[in-house]
């Protein structure tokens, strides 16, 4: 089976928020910067508190409580900024390209203006599917970005890729609940 589509930076996007949605590192570090800095705000107003400044220990609380419940919504825009810019300094000579991937007995080649890549199938780890896309995970930690919205016969697609994970005995997951949070 071959298909073809062109990639952009939103399929690109997608896929690191993806990415960074499932790292461990990335996750520790957005809880602690939405626990940890109010924390600390509470624990001065509390100092505050103690030494009879009522205001100040007032305000001090309110920026912890308004830290906790606006901080995640700053932080999901620092992340799509951040990307947007890795993605056109990276990867702007991708984006608009014309993709073909072929799926056969033995492996997943893909082409584009220029390269080619044969990937051999039992190098392959995971199938991720989330709502705008599914991602071929490969065991060196790259992956190859299907834009589900791109693709024509994205469901025949779709039982091919789950009837290779399962002919692999490799795990096909369906995140179509997913969204950057």
């Amino acid at each position: 089976m071959t298909f073809q589509y062109n990639i952009d930076e939103t399929d690109f996007l997608t896929f690191q928020l993806y990415t960074a949605s499932k790292s461990k590192n990335i996750k520790k570090r957005r809880l602690k910067n939405k626990i940890i800095v109010p924390i600390f705000y509470l624990a001065i107003g509390l100092f505050f508190f103690y030494l009879n400044n009522l205001l100040i220990a007032i305000l001090f609380t309110l920026f912890a409580f308004a830290w906790y419940l606006l901080y995640p919504k700053w932080e999901k825009h620092f992340y799509v900024r951040h990307y947007k810019k890795f993605i056109q300094e990276n990867y702007k000579e991708r984006l608009g390209r014309l993709v073909a991937i072929e799926f056969n007995n033995e492996s997943i080649i893909a082409k584009d203006n220029g390269s080619e890549s044969k990937i051999i199938l039992t190098e392959l780890e995971a199938f991720n599917e989330i709502p705008q896309a599914i991602y071929v995970k490969i065991k060196t930690g790259q992956s190859f970005i299907i834009p589900k919205s791109k693709i024509f016969k994205i469901d025949e697609i779709r039982l091919e890729i789950k009837t290779l994970a399962s002919k692999l005995e490799i795990p096909y997951n369906d995140e179509n609940d997913w969204e950057w949070k």
